[in-house]
């Protein structure tokens, strides 16, 4: 039976407070973005041809521990990673969909403007204010 992220995050806190005590929300930053720098890190090797590695493994590996940092972060704000869901789910001012499409796609040029505002939704920062 697979567990959900708030489940997982509950473990994971129990874990983490018995190896590490209580830490402060920067830890859990900080490890996100090592993280990061190894995914990107694999990604710009395998594109490069060069360093030969199992490179899915290593994008695997850093995704799952951005993942466990993210979590431990929700853990250090005293916040449940389903609040992301909520957040998500929620209707919002102008969205008639009731789903927030990322404009990740327009920003790269593959949308119009008017495709854009047809398909997505830009997210306001004030939504991710909701679970802080």
């Amino acid at each position: 039976m697979n567990k959900t992220l708030s489940e997982i995050q509950a473990e994971l806190k129990v874990w983490t407070i018995y190896n590490f005590g209580k830490q402060e929300s920067i830890i859990p930053i900080m490890g996100m973005i090592e993280e990061l720098g190894e995914l990107t890190h694999a990604h710009l090797k395998e594109f490069q041809g060069i360093r030969k590695s199992d490179f899915l493994a290593d994008k695997k590996d850093a995704i799952a521990d951005i993942t466990i940092y993210l979590l431990n972060y929700f853990n250090c704000i005293d916040k449940d990673i389903s609040l992301i869901e909520e957040v998500i789910n929620a209707p919002h001012e102008g969205d008639t969909s009731n789903n927030i499409i990322l404009n990740i796609s327009h920003k790269l040029g593959k949308l119009s403007e008017n495709e854009m505002y047809n398909k997505s939704l830009i997210i306001d920062t004030n939504y991710c204010s909701y679970i802080l």
